[in-house]
């Protein structure tokens, strides 16, 4: 569908052609209207339609002017004209004007739909040149930026200034545009990014081109004028990004105006002032010469090293905790990417690689070994980075708290069975500690952490159950029964069977059995 902008200073007619005329029948769509050509410009500025549709004769600004105007700032615009006069005055002025087709009042729905036809092609034809022109002015500036020598650079600006001669004694604000990768995402595609830039400066009604300068990276150059001046082109160009291609787009400007013939000092300045991105984040418009970046005194050797020293399996969980305030050190101190990158990597590597002696850790891993590494090395901030090693250091930290969960159930496990195998012998915590290996004190901890309650009480509660089972065979003395489950002392043995049990071992013998 072609975009229609109708312009009629009679309410009714202006009604009569929106509601009543089947455009869509001819592949148009009305997207505005006005009655009224001063109007119709504030509109048409901001809407960009293929065609406009307007009265020649109106108060405050008759279509002539109008279309004058448009025919200056929009060259692939078109317009056609209605008119109730049948003059050939009228007719003179609106072709001179540029039109691109007449049509008398009352509309004939024959006639319109054959001129809107013509007009359609004329749409067509000039935006195949607009954007073999466009095409060609952006492969000048990609030279004149890159270019590998002088003459090269100087004829490709020679070039742009002959097809436009008011680049030859303008200045151009000029700035970096970064796209975010997101995930595993790829950056759109080179020429469809390139022709949505150029589509968004024409609507902010700056003149200027863009140039691929690296992967996700165009170097913009737009005429110093009121549409480049301050920030409101670039925050469109971010805002566009965002709706249309999804993309989280970050602005590293200039700090100078410079002329066409400066495109290496553009690039230049425009790279120092993006380089920000990697400490301060995305989504930004970050100025070359700027003094809005706080730096901290001092070098990022030792929170990187702080930091690294960390990356062990028995200080994940510090790693974890301490990770901000070290990478908003590093931020300061401007740590170089690929320092940063290298030995951090290194590492992590060295992590893993401790990990690996678990059997299950490297089936856990396998099919994402290098994922990663490989997100680390993709990552445009320090944040980035950041993120990814703490998805590291936290699995990792999981993993190792679900193997030390495990060994503490299994040597729990084995107290238990010790006690309820050996309970007969003298049994201490000193000495089952020396059985698994574990300090007294931590499993005197461990033990009542995972049963509840101490090791004496459970040994206590063990030997009370196999009494009870010995009583039954009346042929056991009392004192061979506490002999039997670990307590040389009978009177010993009866008191704490009677604080357990609640009776004497005769009284449960007389009573019980």
């Amino acid at each position: 569908m072609y975009s229609l902008f109708l312009v009629e200073d009679e309410a009714l007619e202006l009604e009569m052609l929106e509601q009543h005329i089947p455009w869509a029948e001819m592949d148009f769509a009305v997207v505005g209207s006005a009655r009224n050509g001063r109007r119709a410009w504030e509109q048409i500025q901001e809407l960009l339609p293929d065609v406009v549709l307007t009265d020649v004769r109106m108060p405050i600004m008759d279509g002539l002017r109008l279309a004058a105007m448009i025919r200056e700032r929009f060259e692939g615009m078109k317009v056609v004209f209605l008119s109730g006069h049948d003059e050939f005055a009228y007719v003179k002025s609106a072709i001179q004007s540029g039109a691109a087709g007449y049509l008398l009042k009352p509309v004939d729905t024959r006639e319109l739909s054959e001129v809107m036809a013509k007009v359609k092609e004329e749409v067509e034809r000039a935006k195949l040149m607009s954007r073999a022109g466009r095409l060609w002015e952006d492969a000048q500036w990609e030279i004149a930026v890159l270019g590998r020598d002088e003459p090269a650079r100087a004829q490709a600006v020679a070039e742009l200034v002959n097809m436009h001669p008011a680049y030859g004694d303008s200045l151009f604000v000029s700035g970096i545009i970064v796209l975010d990768q997101r995930g595993e995402e790829r950056p759109p595609e080179h020429e469809p990014f390139r022709h949505f830039l150029r589509d968004t400066l024409e609507a902010c009604g700056a003149e200027g081109m863009a140039a691929g300068v690296g992967p996700g990276e165009w170097l913009v150059a737009v005429r110093a004028d009121g549409a480049a001046d301050d920030d409101g082109l670039w925050r469109r160009i971010m805002e566009q990004a965002e709706s249309v291609w999804g993309c989280t787009a970050t602005v590293g400007l200039c700090g100078r105006k410079l002329a066409l013939a400066e495109a290496p000092a553009m690039l230049q300045e425009a790279r120092k002032a993006i380089g920000e991105r990697f400490y301060l984040g995305s989504g930004r418009i970050y100025r070359a010469l700027s003094s809005a970046c706080p730096r901290a005194e001092g070098s990022w050797e030792e929170p990187l090293a702080s930091f690294l020293a960390l990356i062990r399996p028995d200080r994940l969980k510090e790693a974890i905790a301490q990770a901000d305030s070290h990478f908003d050190r590093m931020a300061q101190c401007r740590i170089p990417r690929d320092a940063l990158v290298s030995r951090l990597t290194a590492a992590l590597r060295e992590l893993r690689e401790e990990l690996a002696k678990y059997e299950d850790w490297k089936t856990r891993e396998a099919p994402r070994a290098d994922e990663w590494e490989s997100a680390v090395s993709r990552a445009g901030t320090l944040e980035d980075i950041k993120r990814h090693a703490a998805e590291l250091l936290g699995e990792a930290d999981e993993f190792l708290a679900e193997k030390q969960k495990d060994r503490q159930e299994r040597i729990v496990r084995e107290v238990v069975a010790i006690l309820e195998t050996e309970y007969m012998k003298a049994l201490s915590v000193e000495y089952l500690a020396g059985r698994v290996y574990f300090s007294p004190n931590y499993l005197r901890w461990l033990f009542k952490e995972k049963k509840g309650c101490t090791v004496h009480e459970y040994l206590t509660r063990v030997r009370m159950n196999k009494a009870l089972e010995l009583l039954s065979d009346r042929a056991l003395r009392i004192k061979d029964v506490a002999s039997r489950v670990g307590y040389d002392n009978t009177s010993y043995f009866c008191s704490i069977f009677s604080r357990t049990v609640g009776v004497t071992p005769n009284e449960y013998r007389n009573k019980y059995l």
